[in-house]
């Protein structure tokens, strides 16, 4: 395993930041396993069973930020921020197992030496996912009595459809620090009293790679021709032209409450949150000759009420 990580920040001129974060990692598995042909099990003269299998995963991630922060006289306050992320990962694995070896010394080292290539099953497969995102955040605030935040995101994955692969997922927030307005500095006994309202929209992009098309399987096994079993290709996944990301928006106001010095605070919450476009399967006829598709399908909403109270 290897893990690398590069940093690098620069502020060429007051309030201006630029910010470069990348990650290199690096996963590497071998696993061998043999079963000698002298074993109390093993029939006589089948000869041993060996299997080996040789997995890598490699992700490599790269985060560009550019920051400015401002303050106009002495009451407005500001900072605005632009990113470009981009992430790729990659998954590879060979394996192979056969029964047969006659030489046990050889243990995995050897496996064209089997007697019979019909007791030689080798498998490898291949998997890629990139993600891309482009990223917007504003803050804003009057002498830190009004606060303003609006945030950004497009995001990309090539999990999806080729005409869905990328969504927009915009977000606010609003706050009003009521402890710094003129009328409450004679109120001592109050520490922290605010209100905020929040909007946001959030995405959700975990399946697998290519679950959005048309798949195909191999086989071996079935009809027998000439002494030797054909390989035989079949569908074994349908395609979804239309297969997207998951979203959420989440609506939120909340009220902040703290008392003496802060030992205890107090937060009352009322939120919902509605979510389309569930990534789903979907269960189809038999006789398309499927079992199911991955869809966005259904719809779901969450509401309540919080009340928080921490002491100490």
């Amino acid at each position: 395993t290897m893990n690398d990580a590069l940093y690098i920040e620069i502020e060429p001129i007051k309030g201006l930041k630029i910010k470069d974060q990348g990650s290199l990692y690096t996963y590497h598995r071998h696993d061998y396993g043999y079963s000698p042909s002298n074993m109390p099990a093993t029939e006589s003269g089948a000869g041993g069973t060996a299997s080996r299998t040789e997995y890598r995963e490699n992700s490599l991630m790269n985060e560009l930020t550019i920051q400015y922060t401002k303050t106009f006289g002495e009451d407005h306050n500001m900072d605005l921020l632009v990113g470009h992320s981009y992430q790729v990962k990659k998954y590879e694995n060979l394996a192979m197992s056969g029964k047969g070896f006659l030489v046990d010394a050889n243990r995995w080292n050897s496996m064209q030496s089997i007697m019979d290539r019909e007791n030689l099953s080798p498998s490898s497969s291949f998997s890629k996912i990139q993600k891309e995102s482009f990223i917007f955040r504003a803050n804003y605030n009057y002498k830190q009595r009004y606060y303003l935040t609006l945030t950004g995101r497009m995001d990309g994955g090539s999990n999806f459809a080729a005409n869905r692969k990328r969504n927009i997922f915009p977000s606010g927030a609003l706050k009003w620090n009521i402890q710094n307005e003129e009328f409450m500095k004679n109120v001592k006994w109050i520490d922290e009293f605010a209100i905020r309202a929040s909007y946001g929209r959030t995405g959700n992009d975990a399946i697998s790679a290519y679950r959005s098309l048309e798949r195909m399987n191999s086989t071996s096994s079935g009809a027998l021709f000439d002494e030797s079993y054909e390989t035989a290709y079949y569908r074994s996944q349908i395609a979804n032209p239309d297969l997207t990301w998951e979203t959420t928006d989440m609506y939120n106001i909340a009220l902040d409450l703290s008392f003496l010095g802060g030992r205890i605070g107090v937060t009352g919450e009322v939120y919902y949150s509605d979510t389309r476009d569930l990534l789903l399967n979907l269960q189809l006829p038999t006789q398309t000759g499927y079992g199911s598709r991955l869809s966005n399908i259904g719809r779901t909403t969450n509401k309540g009420v919080e009340l928080t109270i921490n002491s100490y």
